[in-house]
């Protein structure tokens, strides 16, 4: 073969190899791998792509390679090879794709399982046994799975006691790791059951894994229910459905061996919630106010345990009393035959009172009073009676029970209007008189409250008095104590007593004065008292009292002279103008002011000289 022959077939199988190493780079690039093959397997499959290759540039001989053929249908053999090329790096490209979308989506927990979890147990069993749970999980996808997670929900009434192999996490939580396809793995739980007779228990499983390959996880989940059949004791506890924050309670837990045996070192324990003091209880409990321990019970006989404490808590809060009831086994250990669990809702109701009233109140006053009650709490309240407390001073009885709401809402409020009346003698009412609004009955929830709350309204008593100013000659006995003559003449001198009497009919009062004056004529006046005092330049008269209790009284006379002139022929006699009298009332700082009408010598009062007040002339 000439040189330039072979220099030309060297060129094309440098061009090929050229071709054939951009396939293999580029089928690299788009995942090659997926297939599993060696470098050693491409590179044999590269080898044999290009003899094939060649071998359209060999004769079927051991010749030399014509090169007048291969320039004779250049363009034919050409395209066969670029034709090749192109369909093997689609081929690879594809693969690569398909690879990629295949190992690499997010598959969501919606796919459908390929591992299979079964809980194995009793259907059926007596309370307080033991129970053994089986779980099994085995892998039916062709794909392993890389890790995952098996927790068991267990039951109220399922007491954990050990478990093959040991959990992971708490005392219901499995990892479990590198399960390959077609393996599986088992799980055995052990432990102890209570509960009501026919009540149903449910055991749940739940399985999240991740296969290897996969950024997502699968779930799967088994459920096992066993119904407790038989129970060789009874056991009760009456608890309210709802008690009130602070609120006393009391109940009773009665159990019973229902059996034909005697029962020995019987046990109960009864856990309180948070919130609960415990009083006192019948019988004693033998250990930390809640356990309760008895050598032994007889066949159908009972036995009650009363306890009484104190419950506190937050409105909507629910309190678990637990009761369990078991035989102990001489190393201590307790097994459980009956559970009971109550819960008791807490609610915190509450109102808000108002009473509305007059500020002053006076004798025979009607008194409009206006109540509110308003619930402002979140619970109902039913069968509302209020009732109001009088003091006295009223018409009324002191305790009057208002009509019933029969509900009021949360967030209600209602309005009651209420009349009354004062009496006419308020002497011995003190300086005011009280209203107090108060919850006689009420229920929430079904259950008897007694409501707190309470408002009142005070009407504080305007002081009143009654003041009285009377000109005598005579007293009451008919006995003179003026002077002169009767009727007066002129030119004669007569005397008057003049007595002033001022009472407290309610309230108290300070700062009091009284003061008069009298006309020119009168000659003078007299008095033993020394709290009267007497201006000769102004004829006036003034009497001053500090302080006036209710009820207290307070009197003091003076003696007027006159002469008359013949200016008062035929007249009647001026002996004090008008009186005028002015007090400070204590409940109300307001001012009360009297005022009296002249005396004259007519003594309108006087038993033995009325009328015989006018002027003569001396005979």
């Amino acid at each position: 073969m000439s040189k330039k022959k072979k220099n030309r077939i060297n060129k094309k199988s440098e061009i090929i190899n050229k071709s054939t190493a951009i396939s293999e780079k580029d089928s690299e690039e788009l995942g090659e791998n997926v297939f599993d093959k060696t470098e050693k397997e491409l590179n044999q499959e590269k080898q044999k792509r290009t003899d094939k290759i060649l071998d359209i540039f060999r004769a079927s001989t051991d010749e030399d390679i014509d090169m007048t053929k291969l320039d004779q249908k250049p363009d034919r053999k050409k395209a066969k090879i670029i034709t090749a090329i192109i369909i093997s790096l689609f081929i690879l490209a594809g693969a690569t794709l398909a690879g990629f979308l295949i190992f690499n989506k997010d598959y969501t927990t919606t796919q459908n399982s390929q591992v299979e979890l079964t809980i194995q147990a009793v259907d059926q069993m007596s309370s307080g046994n033991e129970v053994t749970l089986e779980i099994t999980y085995e892998n039916k996808d062709t794909t392993a799975i890389k890790e995952g997670t098996i927790t068991i929900h267990y039951p109220t009434g399922f007491y954990y006691k050990k478990a093959e192999p040991n959990p992971d996490t708490s005392d219901n939580t499995w990892q479990i790791k590198n399960i390959a396809p077609g393996a599986a793995g088992k799980i055995k739980i052990t432990g102890q059951l209570v509960g009501e007779l026919n009540e149903e228990k449910e055991f749940t499983g739940l399985l999240t894994y991740q296969p290897e390959n996969f950024s997502s996880t699968f779930q799967d989940t088994i459920s096992k229910k066993i119904i407790i059949n038989d129970t060789i004791i009874t056991l009760n506890a009456n608890l309210p459905q709802v008690a009130f924050s602070g609120q006393e309670i009391s109940y009773e837990v009665k159990f019973k061996n229902t059996s034909t045996l005697p029962l020995a070192n019987a046990k109960i324990n009864v856990n309180y919630p948070s919130g609960f003091t415990p009083g006192k209880a019948e019988p004693n409990a033998d250990l930390d106010n809640n356990i309760w321990k008895y050598d032994e019970i007889k066949p159908q006989e009972e036995k009650i345990i009363k306890i009484t404490g104190v419950l506190t808590g937050d409105s909507n809060e629910n309190k678990e009393f637990r009761f369990q009831l078991g035989l102990e086994e001489p190393d201590g250990v307790l097994n459980v035959q009956v559970e009971k669990n109550n819960l008791v809702l807490i609610v915190n109701p509450d109102i808000k009172l108002t009473i509305a009233g007059p500020e002053y109140i006076k004798p025979n006053d009607k008194i409009d009073y206006k109540i509110v009650v308003e619930n402002i709490s979140d619970t109902n309240i039913g069968l509302l009676e209020l009732k109001l407390n009088f003091t006295d001073g009223f018409i009324e009885k002191n305790n009057i029970n208002l009509e019933k709401i029969e509900n009021l809402k949360t967030g209600e409020k209602k309005e009651i209007n209420y009349q009354t009346q004062i009496k006419n003698s308020l002497a011995s009412a003190g300086s005011a008189l009280t209203a107090d609004l108060s919850v006689a009955n009420a229920k929430v929830e079904g259950e008897k409250f007694d409501f707190k709350q309470t408002a009142q309204a005070v009407g504080k008593i305007k002081g009143e008095l009654s003041f009285t100013a009377q000109a005598r000659y005579y007293d009451d006995d008919l006995a003179k104590i003026g002077t002169g003559p009767i009727p007066p003449q002129v030119g004669q001198a007569t005397s008057y007593v003049i007595w002033w009497n001022i009472v407290v009919t309610t309230g108290s009062i300070n700062n009091l004065q009284i003061t008069s004056s009298v006309p020119e004529i009168v000659d003078g006046i007299e008095s033993t008292d020394s709290a009267l005092v007497y201006d000769k330049t102004n004829k006036q008269i003034k009497w001053i009292i500090a302080n006036l209790a209710e009820g207290e009284s307070r009197k003091i006379a003076f003696t007027v002279f006159i002469t008359p002139t013949k200016d008062q022929l035929n007249k009647l006699l001026v002996l004090t103008k008008e009186t005028v009298v002015n007090a400070i009332d204590n409940n109300t700082n307001e001012n009360i002011s009297l005022n009296i009408e002249r005396l004259t010598s007519d003594l309108p009062n006087d038993p033995a000289a009325a009328g015989k007040g006018v002027v003569e002339q001396k005979p």
